[in-house]
């Protein structure tokens, strides 16, 4: 609303930036009980973030776990591929990319 009483999108408030000052620089809103955990996959919080304009459709958000450049560098660490790290840290290297 023009007063400043909604949150997210909306009206513009004249008195935004007097706001943030009288908040010390900080907007603060406490998720409801159904929101809090598993945002990337919670109906609730995704529907609530499509309202405040954080993402545009209330999708699950996938984490894409694998990584290409890890995997290539734990294969080179087994011998694959046309580099190869030196002998010696080979074991760390397919060690610490997993």
């Amino acid at each position: 609303s023009r007063t400043g009483g909604s949150i997210g999108k909306g009206e513009v408030n004249p008195d935004q930036l007097q706001r943030y000052i009288d908040n010390g620089g900080f907007w603060h809103h406490a998720f409801a009980d159904d929101q809090r955990y598993y945002k990337m996959a919670n109906g609730a919080y995704l529907d609530f973030a499509v309202q405040m304009g954080f993402i545009a459709k209330a999708e699950p958000i996938v984490f894409q776990l694998y990584s290409e450049p890890m995997q290539r560098f734990r294969l080179a660490a087994r011998g694959h591929g046309k580099v190869q790290p030196p002998e010696a840290e080979r074991g760390r290297i397919e060690a610490s990319m997993d």
